[in-house]
C-alpha cells in the first residue's frame, strides 16, 4: 500500500499533569510515525500525529436484541484495529487518510 503508515500502538493512559487521555478506543489518538509509504507526502517518520478510528468502527447488537423485527438495545461500538508485528514491536498499520493532523514534527 503505497500510502499506508506505521505509527506505534500505544494504550490511553494519563499524563504526568493528570489529563486522561483515554479515547473510547483503548488506544492513544496521538502516536508516532514509525515508517511511512512511498506515497505519503507529509507525514515522516518520527512525526506525531492526531488519527481518526472511524474507519475501523464496528457496530454490534447483543445477542437476542431483535424482537418483533425491532431492535431492542443500543448498539455497542467496537473497532477492529489493523495491528502488525514489525522487529518484533506492535504497531498500526493505517492509511494516511486517517491522520487529523501532525501534531509535532521532528
Amino acid at each position: 500500500m503505497f500510502t499506508g503508515i506505521l505509527v506505534t500502538s500505544k494504550e490511553a493512559g494519563m499524563t504526568d499533569n493528570g489529563i486522561i487521555l483515554v479515547s473510547n478506543k483503548g488506544i492513544e489518538e496521538v502516536q508516532e510515525v514509525l515508517s511511512v509509504g512511498t506515497g505519503v507526502r507529509d507525514v515522516k517518520p518520527g512525526d506525531k500525529v492526531l488519527l481518526t478510528f472511524k474507519n475501523y468502527a464496528v457496530k454490534k447488537h447483543a445477542e437476542d436484541s431483535l424482537k418483533n423485527g425491532i431492535v431492542c438495545d443500543n448498539t455497542i461500538m467496537t473497532y477492529d484495529l489493523p495491528y502488525v508485528e514489525v522487529n518484533g514491536v506492535r504497531a498500526l498499520h493505517l492509511d494516511v487518510r486517517d491522520v487529523i493532523a501532525i501534531v509535532e514534527t521532528k
